[in-house]
């Protein structure tokens, strides 16, 4: 029996999906903004998770509640032509595969995708691991340890992020290996702002 052909669509967070990353909205609400410059200062010495990791830690000593964070982050806004975007690909969900591959840790992404109700649209979603602290808000470790790739972060390889999922669907057989016929076209949607 033959699959059918589905176009798998792999989307970045941050100035793709949405207009700017929750990240930069959360760096916004601290009260001392010379502590902003501080930690923007410490890229690229520091992948962007450690900067942001030191922004939560910022946070949490200021008493911004987990709540407030998550209404900072979830104040974002969709790209223009998103909305129809995701739309179309939710009627056409026996067609399409979609992944996130972003750079922001989990639990955010987790948080963002919930308010524009897309949570069930998306097949996987891939990012940092992170879990609530007490400590910092939120914990976030790196994807990546280390990866030979000079362009991405050096915690985080989206190339080969998308090249290991292609690569588990065909060993899962969920991609034809014929080079006339294969489960997948991709879209990349990393769009840079």
């Amino acid at each position: 029996m033959k699959k059918n052909n589905k176009v798998l669509f792999v989307f970045d967070l941050d100035s793709t999906i949405i207009q700017i990353s929750g990240e930069e909205l959360a760096f916004e609400s601290l009260k001392d903004q010379s502590k902003k410059n501080e930690i923007y200062n410490l890229y690229p010495r520091f992948t962007w998770r450690e900067c942001c990791q030191i922004l939560l830690q910022e946070l949490k000593n200021q008493n911004t509640s987990l709540d407030e964070l998550k209404s900072i982050i979830q104040s974002n806004s969709l790209n223009p032509g998103m909305a129809e975007l995701f739309n179309l690909l939710n009627q056409n969900k026996e067609k399409v595969d979609l992944i996130l591959v972003t750079g922001a840790n989990v639990i955010s992404a987790s948080w963002l995708l919930e308010k524009f109700g897309l949570v069930k649209l998306f097949k996987e979603i891939i990012s940092h691991p992170a879990k609530i602290s007490d400590k910092c808000l939120i914990e976030t470790e790196s994807y990546h340890k280390n990866h030979e790739c000079l362009v991405c972060e050096r915690d985080m390889c989206k190339k080969d992020i998308v090249k290991k999922f292609i690569e588990a669907g065909l060993n899962e057989g969920q991609i034809m290996t014929t080079v006339q016929q294969h489960r997948y076209q991709v879209m990349i949607l990393f769009l840079q702002g």
